[in-house]
């Protein structure tokens, strides 16, 4: 099954080491570069590694591919090193996001 391809690499979740997850992801991008699980998991990699223009780059492809992902970007706290990249907003299509202080 095709979302089994990235399965392995989340082991590095545990560890935190995001490093080692972006290269094992970014390995299994370039073996099935129209995965777009493989893209949202190495997008949450490259966010926690403060690498955000990947991370958003990535995370367009990803939705791109399969708009199912954009819906996961709201809740998902991988993304939070760069939830206030208006990108980040667009790429997940909310448009009207409540600002902190609201």
């Amino acid at each position: 099954m095709e979302w089994e391809r990235g399965a392995r690499a989340l082991r590095h979740w545990e560890t935190k080491d995001w490093e080692a997850a972006v290269a094992e992801l970014s390995e299994l991008h370039g073996e099935h570069p129209e995965d777009a699980g493989i893209l949202y998991n190495l997008a949450c990699a490259e966010s926690l590694a403060g690498r955000r223009e990947d991370a958003l780059g990535h995370l367009r492809l990803s939705v791109q591919l399969d708009a199912s992902f954009a819906e996961l970007v709201a809740d998902d706290s991988d993304f939070d090193p760069i939830r206030d990249d208006p990108e980040l907003s667009a790429i997940a299509g909310q448009t009207n996001t409540p600002s902190p202080s609201s």
